[in-house]
């Protein structure tokens, strides 16, 4: 079993967007067929010190902004993160994940559970016409629109290379 690429943005990385406990980020996308996202990965960062745990969340969005509660997360320990500025690519298992609709837009969002910087790195050219990267800085609840985008990655679960439907993927996912 592994992973089919869905939605992406990975060029043109060459700005960052600081994110603290209460100041998150989200790129927006819009889902290029249906499916259940059940990984994904994101070109960040970490400061000096680090965050106990981050947080990646799939939400749905309201007038091209995350929106509701988390459809689903996943979380990565704050001290695998590098400090090199180039970033990593970071992925997230979102277990069972959520299902998605083509042509409708969500957003991924990252936030760590402390005060302590993380950074996702973004291209300011705003090369991706799917979405766009949001800020917010009262934890996920008042989103503005930014002129750039987050550097990201979807991924579905896949079994031999063909993709599986979202209603089977629950039961691959075991």
């Amino acid at each position: 079993m592994g992973y089919t690429l869905k939605d992406n943005h990975d060029t043109n990385n060459t700005f960052l967007s600081g994110i603290f406990n209460t100041a998150w980020a989200a790129m927006t996308f819009t889902a290029s067929d249906s499916y259940t996202i059940t990984k994904v990965s994101l070109l960040i960062y970490r400061a000096a010190t680090a965050p106990a745990n981050v947080v990646a969340s799939i939400r749905a969005t309201t007038a091209g902004v995350p929106s509701g509660a988390d459809l689903c997360e996943g979380s990565v320990v704050g001290s695998t993160l590098t400090t090199n500025s180039a970033g990593t690519w970071i992925e997230f298992d979102l277990g069972v994940g959520t299902a998605l609709t083509s042509g409708v837009k969500y957003s991924v969002c990252l936030r760590p559970d402390e005060n302590i910087g993380i950074y996702w790195r973004v291209d300011t050219a705003s090369g991706y016409a799917n979405g766009n990267m949001c800020t917010d800085n009262a934890s996920g609840t008042s989103w503005t629109t930014r002129t750039y985008d987050g550097a990201f990655r979807t991924y579905s679960i896949s079994a031999g290379g063909v993709f599986v439907p979202h209603y089977y993927q629950k039961l691959l996912a075991g």
